[in-house]
């Protein structure tokens, strides 16, 4: 049994990176496993050879030609002709519905016009836990979820958006999914809780019409020394358009799709100190590459 501490070890450190590649948050992610497979204690393995899955997200079919054979228990709509018929013409209908080879193993009750049955299936096998996810992702970037992607970094947000739109049907949802995720933050990371982490990247800025480097400076909160030791300028006051610049942010870098709510939640700060550290206005939205500068102590 994996427990809360062992689960945030083992996924952490790829929750954050599909975050950092592809914007949406990463306490979200790793709430949507927890309920998903236990805490890690359902993931499918091979039934006959033990093989383990990484399916994270008890996804279907072969990845990269790869799979797992799990039993399976679901619900099939068919006529009671086709039950009559016997155990092979069963098989022959969810053979033709799924449109591929699905072993049956036994037949249970009818009711509703639904048929419960065991059945052996394929279930993708990944290399590790972060293509796993990696590829469910893959699910939530769809035109189904269109609505939700813009939020995708809020936790509160992007859980109450998927949600209308058809991911869950537990009307407990978003309650679960904030829940679970308030239990993974406690146990986090002690250096992923503190506020005053200064982002260590480097930015790359073009330069637009009617740009100056002491603007420039200015809009991204660092010394205007800094920017012109850094890229070698000899002239400080000629720069073109199309020009790029290397820039070293002393604030908190905004990704597409973050907002104030959950940048002040990532960072363990509250959202009125977040705001009065940079004169801003109450917009839960701030524009992807801003440099958030990050409250003193």
């Amino acid at each position: 049994m994996s427990t809360v501490k062992e689960f945030v070890q083992k996924l952490y450190n790829s929750a954050k990176n599909v975050e950092a590649k592809e914007g949406f948050n990463a306490l979200f992610i790793l709430a949507q496993v927890a309920l998903e497979t236990g805490w890690l204690r359902y993931v499918s393995s091979d039934y006959r050879t033990g093989e383990y899955s990484y399916n994270l997200f008890n996804i279907k079919g072969k990845y990269n030609g790869e799979s797992v054979r799990v039993p399976t228990t679901e619900y099939y709509a068919m006529s009671k002709e086709v039950v009559d018929a016997g155990f092979e013409s069963v098989s022959e209908h969810i053979n033709k519905k799924e449109g591929r080879k699905v072993e049956l193993i036994s037949i249970g009750e009818y009711s509703g016009g639904r048929l419960k049955v065991r059945i052996l299936d394929d279930f993708r096998k990944y290399p590790d836990y972060e293509s796993s996810i990696n590829d469910w992702i893959k699910l939530l970037k769809t035109k189904r979820y269109e609505p939700a992607y813009a939020v995708r970094g809020d936790l509160e947000q992007f859980a109450q958006k998927i949600y209308e739109c058809g991911y869950a049907t537990d009307p407990q949802y978003v309650s679960k999914i904030l829940s679970v995720a308030s239990n993974i933050k406690a146990h986090l990371p002690k250096e992923d809780e503190r506020p005053n982490v200064p982002v260590q990247e480097y930015l790359t800025y073009t330069v637009v019409p009617g740009d100056t480097l002491s603007g420039i400076a200015k809009r991204h909160g660092v010394p205007l020394s800094a920017i012109i030791e850094l890229n070698q300028i000899q002239n400080p006051d000629l720069i073109y358009p199309g020009q790029t610049f290397k820039i070293k942010p002393l604030g908190y870098v905004v990704k597409e799709g973050e907002s104030l709510t959950s940048i002040a939640s990532a960072l363990n700060i509250s959202i009125e100190r977040l705001v009065r550290a940079n004169e801003i206005g109450g917009a839960s939205l701030v524009a992807p590459g801003t440099v958030l500068r990050l409250p003193e102590d």
